[in-house]
């Protein structure tokens, strides 16, 4: 082969030379060209014959040694860990980096043999219905295919609707009806500020239709209506809440307790069933939201009743108005097994008595918590007391907190919080002016407990004071996107990017902290950066979707 491609390029020499064409080599030239499209394809089906032999090979590819049950359950966790086709907000569709199984029949044969009868594979089906037609139709087609490849295996159905309505050809109408049956997990998502009869449809009907018994998994999110209950049939609808509309499903009282008693994880937002309904019981996700300005109203007794029925919760997320009933303080819940509280008390109702009422276990916390004002910059109002006494009867080891502007006093979070490992900070001023009068920062009593990892977005931060706090509370990684530092009382100065100045900001913060980061995006951090910038694997569990 070298020496015809030295052949090759000698013609080409005495060519570039200026020497005058012979007759016979231009001949020669066109049947070698087609001499070589042929080698090219012959060398390709051989590369493909090769690659394929060697990828069968267990001695060349030793992990086509394990058992099929072992690589089966690779691919499931290969294929989930890239998580779902539809991003878990409001947001339009982003590009993300999802491994479908079919992807995995391109390796080898066996690899291919193994996905093609493994049903449970094909069993997260995707369908966003608020689409172009374009994309719409490769997603309806690709959810066609995985409902024909998923045999009988139960399913875990994503369907998102919005303004663009399908053609009839497109609409997910009987698709959704056709495979009710077996829907395990089903998401819905209404990205609409309308709910259209179709939209109520497209829910309603699918949760008719589903078995008793089969359903575990259910999210319902609803963009931009006002808060709604979800009732079953009854001539009086004696089981709908007064004073909120509500949307009546096909079944009755009894057939809609039926469906909704297995489910195990349950996140709702904007449509709920009754505060009295089994759906709340033996609970262990359960997630209470709302994205509308009018949240829905639910007593503290309601409250502790829906909490006391799942004992075994781990995965609390609550963003409703809580209305306290005339007596003097609501009921502590013990939950032992709770490993994630994230509270949104972003209205107009008062924190402290969710505070109150959750009696953790000793479990590792990761917490989050939005609270539009504290009610004062010294931490001593109601807001901060209870949480102060929730964090000491909690185990946090991972906090994330927005404190809307306020100033954080590092004093009075670590005195209470000896387990926390990682911090997250959102809006908060670090450190203190000269003309403020109470000291940020307080060197004794507090404990000397080194922290992980440091996250701080949009903050403000008074560079002597941040010193100060670092060596109370040092900290082994810094991540900053969005903050301004003050490195004098009277200079506002935004943080340079990576690398602009070696007397840049990152120098003199990498003389307090060893390792520091400056992220210089604008958008909005995600609980996926928050994993990214863990110095420290720590085990968090399943999520609320497989």
């Amino acid at each position: 082969m070298s020496r015809y491609s030295e052949a090759c390029s000698s013609i080409l020499d005495h060519f570039n030379s200026g020497s005058s064409p012979v007759k016979e080599v231009g001949s020669v030239v066109i049947t070698e060209l087609v001499k070589l499209v042929a080698y090219e394809s012959k060398f390709e089906q051989a590369k493909v014959s090769l690659r394929r032999t060697r990828n069968q090979n267990p001695d060349l590819v030793p992990i086509n040694k394990l058992p099929t049950e072992i690589m089966v359950h690779i691919f499931r966790f290969l294929c989930s860990s890239g998580g779902c086709f539809l991003p878990a907000d409001y947001s339009p569709r982003r590009e993300r980096q999802v491994i479908y199984p079919d992807a995995l029949l391109r390796v080898c044969s066996s690899w291919r043999q193994i996905v093609f009868t493994s049903h449970v594979l094909w069993t997260h089906i995707d369908l966003d219905d608020s689409e172009t037609t374009q994309l719409r139709q490769a997603i309806f087609t690709r959810a066609k295919n995985f409902v024909g490849r998923s045999g009988r295996a139960p399913l875990h159905f994503h369907l998102r609707v919005g303004l663009s309505r399908a053609e009839d050809d497109l609409s997910p109408t009987k698709l959704f009806q056709s495979i009710a049956p077996r829907i395990r997990a089903f998401s819905f998502e209404c990205i609409d500020a309308r709910l259209e009869d179709d939209v109520k449809q497209a829910l309603l009907g699918t949760l008719s239709e589903t078995l008793p018994g089969t359903l575990t998994q259910l999210c319902i999110r609803i963009r931009g209506h006002y808060p709604a209950f979800l009732v079953p049939f009854s001539p009086t609808h004696s089981s709908a809440p007064s004073n909120y509309p509500f949307f009546t499903i096909s079944l009755t009282e009894g057939q809609f307790e039926e469906l909704l008693a297995p489910v195990t994880r349950l996140e709702l937002e904007d449509l709920y069933p009754a505060w009295t309904s089994r759906a709340y019981c033996g609970l262990v996700e359960l997630a209470l939201t709302s994205c509308t300005t009018s949240k829905i109203t639910i007593t503290d007794s309601e409250l502790t009743r829906i909490l006391r029925a799942s004992p075994g919760l781990q995965v609390f997320r609550f963003g409703l108005k809580v209305t306290l009933e005339p007596r003097k303080s609501p009921t502590i819940t013990q939950l032992n097994c709770l490993r994630l509280f994230d509270l949104d008390a972003t209205g107009d109702f008062p924190p402290e008595a969710i505070f109150r009422m959750i009696q953790p276990g000793r479990l590792p916390l990761e917490t989050r918590i939005e609270i539009d004002h504290w009610e004062g910059v010294d931490f001593i109002s109601p807001s901060w007391a209870e949480f102060a006494s929730f964090a000491a009867r909690s185990s946090i080891y991972r906090l994330n907190m927005s404190l809307k502007g306020e100033r954080f006093y590092s004093s009075e979070l670590f005195s209470v919080l000896p387990q926390l490992e990682e911090l997250l900070l959102q809006r908060s001023v670090l450190g203190q002016t000269r003309g403020d009068i109470t000291c940020c920062f307080t060197f004794q009593d507090v404990p000397r407990h080194r922290l992980r990892l440091l996250i701080l977005i949009d903050c403000v931060i008074h560079l002597n004071d941040f010193r100060d706090m670092s060596e109370i509370q040092p900290t082994d990684r810094l991540v900053l996107q969005g903050c301004r530092v003050i490195e004098t009382y009277d200079t506002l100065s935004h943080v340079p990017k990576t690398g602009d100045s070696p007397n840049g900001w990152q120098k003199v913060l990498s003389r307090i902290c060893p390792s520091v980061e400056i992220i210089n995006t604008s958008s909005t951090f995600e609980e996926a950066n928050w994993e990214s910038f863990r110095s420290v694997s720590v085990a968090s569990g399943d999520t609320i979707w497989d």
